[in-house]
């Protein structure tokens, strides 16, 4: 049987079954390349041709429990400075923007009422953010 492989729209072949499974054994063939040898109507993935076997996947089994305490903690890595850049200027810039616009509707007799709740949220939030960064 003479097989042809496709992958990403490139055929490649004629490989024996043989040479199929060697190669899907090495992972140069993947199982969901497409596959198509003759007797079959159309293209399938390479898994579903007759006489091709899976790979089986080696995956370790979990540590013992009774030694698992003897490892070191696998460590966190740090956050870059970038982020927490990011969420001072954020959490210090929506306040201001608010404040700014709570003055403003406060001017605004039709709208000072909503003024002044936007004025006070904004307040609240740059206190509660001003407390948070303190204690980092």
């Amino acid at each position: 049987m003479q097989i042809y492989i496709s992958r990403s729209g490139e055929r490649y072949g004629p490989f024996s079954l043989a040479e199929v499974q060697a190669d899907i054994d090495a992972g140069r063939i993947q199982t969901a390349d497409l596959a198509w040898h003759d007797g079959l109507e159309g293209w399938s993935e390479v898994w579903q041709i007759e006489g091709i076997t899976l790979p089986k996947r080696r995956v370790p089994p979990p540590p013992p429990v009774a030694h698992a305490a003897n490892y070191p903690s696998i460590p966190q890595t740090p956050s870059s400075g970038g982020e927490m850049a990011l969420l001072i200027i954020v959490t210090i810039f929506l306040p201001i923007v608010g404040i700014i616009i709570g003055i403003i509707r406060l001017s605004n007799p039709q709208k000072r009422r909503e003024g002044g709740v936007l004025l006070a949220v904004a307040i609240g939030l740059m206190v509660f953010w001003l407390i948070v960064f303190s204690q980092l």
